[in-house]
């Protein structure tokens, strides 16, 4: 079993309304430009499920980088 990882996901502009509801579980900072979302994610599949919403939504994506896992930390 894949364990959940935080993932620190910043994408251009900022989230649609319609799409606020779904991404309700991460954290949210919009500035002008940009808007980054942290949060956890079940899998790999559920991360390429919000790549593929934000690709619906016309969502430019900057970057997605997970968080390290606190028990892997020395």
């Amino acid at each position: 079993m894949t364990p959940i990882r935080t993932y620190v996901i910043e994408v251009s502009g900022s989230i649609p309304a319609s799409l606020a509801g779904e991404l309700a579980m991460f954290q949210q900072h919009t500035d002008h430009e940009t808007t980054i979302l942290t949060g956890q994610v079940a899998d790999t599949a559920a991360l390429y499920g919000l790549v593929a919403r934000f690709e619906m939504f016309g969502i430019a994506l900057i970057s997605i980088r997970p968080l390290p896992d606190p028990s892997e930390v020395n």
